[in-house]
């Protein structure tokens, strides 16, 4: 074959192969037909993805698709839709795969991306020619066209907000219809983004503005949870191609944006010898028939050609530049104007930039310091710049971060960040832009609010664990509100006080009275009252309370509503009343005391010599009548002083531990005489009934005085019922008792069906010569006595009575270990013992000391005396071993009976000694006389009772009187 015919072959060889290439890279790749078809969501966004005028399916990712969907078999079908509608298919599922998607972290939680981006982009916004808007502060009061459910129409609606800028987004289906309107100028800018802008913008009658925005990345989605096997593949094959220039990628790329062509063509040896020997033949034959002037023409025109195009490039660089200064000043303009801090900082804490705003707010002098601050050493607690930082690199955004920062004085500030995080293309991070706002003065109105709010829940916590009730209620009467202890103490529940109940009927039982009245007056004038009123509970039970009512004003100092405090204290009346009935007592007490011992030494003198004129006389004398009458009267005024001795609980007593069953069931026949038959008895005493420690014979007239009271109480006749009973008193009940301690006790109950005792009586009840009864039928010393004797004894009694319904007296006596009870006192032999012994008898009071004296040597004893102690040791002194007993009374001057028998003791070992004295029981017993195993006897004493007591003591048997007073 000839050279000529190789090079022919060769050209026709040539020119094929240019052309197989080029539709290599311009026509998508036909996909093996699958099974099941993938499909794919595509929309108009040339030249990304889009449909051409023969119908075909075009652009970037037609390319990458069809490549990719032929090498892994799949069966690519596409879906054609508007944007809108392709998410919403996408979001249903009935989609797989959606191109051309713009990655976000809101869109992530609605689908799963590819992790390859095939390409980035961001927000242009376009106006029609010749128009002046330059700034986001040109877009004022603007119509702005954007595509639906565009990424950046949302980014710009973000923006204009955060600007406060009002303008109108008029949503379309399309770019292509974005730019339409702008054209026609039926809106006053877009936004589309920046590749389809590229290739599009010179179709129609717009130009870009300097406001550009919200770089992202492109990529592939599909459904969530859903087709992870086909976004793998993409990134597979997405890495691979990426890095081989020759690839479909770099070729769809530079086809449908222009993007600098990276392949390279070589050419095979012989091929390059082939074309360089027909380029040279080529070149011989153009030489000789080209003259010369012709190639001078051409380049001359092509050189003017050439510096046209050059002087309109210079010209519009200058237009551009002055176009971009003025977008700078204006972009300046606006970063220095917002009223919030505007920074950009790197990673490592270098400021490239801040306005004017967080200069201000960072208390630094001017723009040029602050950018040669650190920023990672302004945070108060550098953790929480770190969890910043980690945030924006997860996310690339972050809105209202909220830390403390330092300000340049070293002050600390309340800081609300909202940045986001630039990236190279190799994915290395740049620098971070943010908006910062001052929020020191919020965080401090949120921190006193917190503090207001934890003293109001603690008010109100308190107010509901209040032991006293508290209320409130409107202007008009109407209770809002009720603690728990104001239900408690009134009986009504929240709901039935809310409901039904009046002012008047919450605060007391009576809307006349008079302090009620007040109580209105007071508050409606403004005043607060303060008082005490009467209510009765939901059980019909009556209380008293203490109680305050304030007005409760507003801001302008009207009167709103009324808040009352309620203090119950009818317990505490009750206590007080029973302490003055106490201290009452207390006084008489005192006062009987301070005379019974110039009485008990009147009464043993008339009632001593009586007794000894009456035995002297003869028995059909006349005087014996009056000298009984004497004696009677003068046994009568020694009960009273015994009586009132015992009502002041300051008579001797005679205490042994005995059972009260064993007392009233010896009593039982002398009762039922002394009430009548008109009256039925009935005892019920409790089996294995607990002993007390009491005077058997106090106790006797206890129940003997009760039955007498409630007698008189039932004229007409009635029930008595007797009834004892082992009780435990707990700490709660202690308290409601006064001188009561928690323990075991015995009950005594003497209750009657008789007319009651209304209140008024009760209060007055145990008071000395109180009484209801006629004149002449009633001392008033019975029921005193009983309390007196109760009270001696360690006990308490209380009284329930409700008039018609009878009364109840309840006696509280200590309970002891269980022991044999002694048996109830009896009385000596009438007859008066006679002695031969040598007594010396002691009395300061010179007629009782004769009287005595008198007594003792008519029945035979030898009698020494002395008027004091004194006398009575130099007496002792010579009589020592004569004396047999000493008889001295306690009270003395110069010396006191205890300390003369301490002395004589000394000095005579063997005496007896008997004490006796007219003074009530405490007296004697702070002279120490009642201790233990020291015989005493109780003025007035008759002779009889003198000469007993000397031989029993002479004889030394027991006596009852020899007992410990208490």
């Amino acid at each position: 074959m000839s050279k000529n015919k190789i090079f022919v072959l060769l050209a026709l060889l040539l020119l094929l192969f240019i052309p197989l290439r080029a539709l290599r890279a311009d026509s998508p790749l036909e996909t093996p037909v699958t099974i099941e078809p993938v499909k794919v969501g595509i929309y108009q966004n040339k030249p990304l993805i889009f449909t051409d005028e023969a119908g075909r399916v075009s652009g970037v990712y037609a390319d990458l698709l069809g490549y990719i969907a032929k090498k892994e078999g799949w069966r690519i079908e596409y879906v054609a839709c508007n944007w809108a509608d392709c998410l919403n298919l996408l979001e249903r599922g009935e989609i797989d795969l959606m191109t051309a998607i713009a990655y976000s972290e809101a869109r992530d939680e609605q689908y799963d991306f590819n992790r390859e981006t095939a390409l980035s982009n961001w927000g242009q916004v376009y106006a029609p020619r010749h128009s002046d808007i330059q700034s986001i502060l040109d877009l004022e009061g603007k119509r702005i066209a954007v595509l639906e459910d565009d990424i950046h129409a949302q980014k710009l609606a973000e923006i204009l907000n955060e600007f406060r800028i009002e303008s109108e987004l008029v949503k379309l289906q399309s770019y292509s219809a974005v730019f339409e309107l702008i054209e026609e100028q039926k809106v006053d800018a877009g936004v589309v983004n920046r590749l389809f802008a590229a290739q599009n913008e010179y179709d129609y009658g717009v130009a870009k503005t300097s406001i550009i925005f919200n770089p992202l990345e492109i990529r592939f989605a599909a459904p969530e949870g859903r087709n992870q096997d086909l976004l793998l593949a993409l990134d597979r094959n997405l890495a691979e191609l990426r890095k081989d220039p020759d690839s479909i990628y770099h070729q769809s790329l530079n086809k449908w944006l222009g993007f600098a062509e990276s392949t390279r063509f070589e050419l095979p040896d012989w091929l390059k010898w082939t074309l360089t020997v027909a380029v040279l033949l080529i070149l011989f034959f153009a030489v000789t028939t080209v003259v010369s002037r012709v190639q001078v023409k051409t380049k001359t025109a092509e050189l003017r050609e050439q510096n046209k195009k050059l002087r309109r490039e210079i010209a519009e660089r200058e237009h551009a530049e002055i176009a971009l200064q003025k977008s700078e000043q204006k972009y300046r303009g606006l970063f220095n104007g917002v009223p919030v801090g505007l920074y950009r900082s790197t990673p490592e804490g270098v400021v490239l930039d801040a306005n004017l705003a967080m200069v201000k707010m960072m208390g630094y002098p001017d723009r040029e310091t602050i950018l040669t601050a650190d920023t990672s050493q302004i945070y108060v607690e550098p953790q929480v710049r770190l969890e910043w930082q980690k945030l924006l690199a997860e996310k690339g955004v972050v809105y209202n971060f909220e830390a403390q920062w330092y300000r340049r004085d070293g002050s600390i500030i309340w800081v609300r960040d909202s940045a986001q995080l630039v990236r190279d293309q190799q994915r290395n991070i740049l620098y971070y832009d943010g908006k910062i706002e001052d929020i020191t003065a919020q965080k401090r109105a949120e921190e006193e609010a917190l503090r207001r709010n934890q003293e109001l829940s603690l008010r109100t916590a308190a107010i509901e664990q209040s032991a006293e009730g508290v209320l409130i209620i409107d202007k008009n009467g109407k209770a809002i509100y009720v603690n728990p202890a104001f239900e408690r103490i009134n009986g009504y529940s929240y709901s039935e006080i809310m409901k039904d109940m009046s002012l008047s009927q919450i605060l007391t039982n009576n809307e006349y009275d008079p302090v009620y009245q007040d109580l209105l007056k007071t508050v409606e004038s403004g005043r607060i009252w303060r008082g005490r009123l009467t209510n009765s509970r939901k059980d019909g039970s009556l209380f008293t309370y203490d109680a305050t009512v304030t007005p409760v004003r507003n801001e302008a100092g009207e009167i709103t509503h009324y808040a009352g405090v309620q203090r119950d204290v009818t317990k505490l009346l009750e206590l007080e009343e029973q302490y003055r009935q106490a201290q009452k007592m207390e006084a008489i007490g005192r006062l009987t005391s301070g005379i019974a011992h110039d009485f008990n030494n009147l009464l043993t003198a008339i009632n001593g010599y009586a007794d000894l004129l009456k035995r002297d006389l003869p028995s059909d004398s006349p005087a014996q009548t009056m000298l009984d009458n004497i004696l009677g009267a003068g046994r009568r005024a020694a009960s009273l002083i015994r009586q009132l001795l015992v009502f002041s609980r300051k008579q001797v007593l005679n205490p042994s531990v005995l059972s009260l069953n064993m007392i009233v069931a010896d009593m039982n026949k002398m009762l039922q005489r002394i009430i009548g038959e008109h009256i039925a008895m009935t005892t019920d005493l409790a089996p294995g009934l607990r002993p007390v420690k009491a005077d058997a014979t106090q106790v006797e007239q206890v129940l003997m005085n009760l039955a007498i009271n409630a007698r008189d109480a039932m004229p007409d006749g009635g029930e008595l019922f007797i009834k004892t009973a082992n009780v435990v008193i707990d700490a709660q009940t202690a308290k409601q008792m006064i001188d009561l301690a928690p323990g075991n006790y015995v009950t005594l109950t003497v209750s009657d069906t008789g007319a009651g005792i209304s209140s008024e009586v009760k209060t007055h009840l145990f008071e000395p010569f109180f009484t209801t009864k006629e004149v002449g039928k009633g001392t008033g010393l019975g029921l005193a006595t009983v309390f007196g004797i109760i009270k001696q004894s360690g006990g308490q009694i209380v009284v329930d009575s409700v008039l018609g319904q009878g009364s109840a007296f309840c006696i509280y006596l200590p309970a002891e270990d269980f022991v044999k009870p002694q048996s109830s006192p009896k009385e000596m032999a009438e007859t008066a013992p006679t002695g031969v012994e040598t007594l010396l008898v002691v009395e300061d009071d010179s007629v009782i000391r004769e009287m005595t004296v008198g007594i003792l040597r008519q029945y035979g004893y030898t009698v020494l005396e002395a008027a004091d102690g004194l006398q009575a040791l130099q007496s002792l002194e010579a009589h020592c071993a004569k004396v047999d007993l000493l008889l001295t009374d306690v009270v003395m001057p110069r010396m006191d009976g205890k300390t003369l028998a301490d002395r004589a003791r000394q000095s005579c070992p063997k005496i007896k000694i008997l004490f006796t004295s007219g003074y009530p029981g405490d007296t004697i017993a702070r002279h120490g006389v009642l201790d233990s195993g020291l015989a005493f006897m109780q003025k007035p004493f008759s002779p009889t009772t003198l000469l007993k007591k000397i031989r029993a003591v002479l004889d030394e048997s027991s006596w009852p009187d020899q007992l410990t007073y208490e």
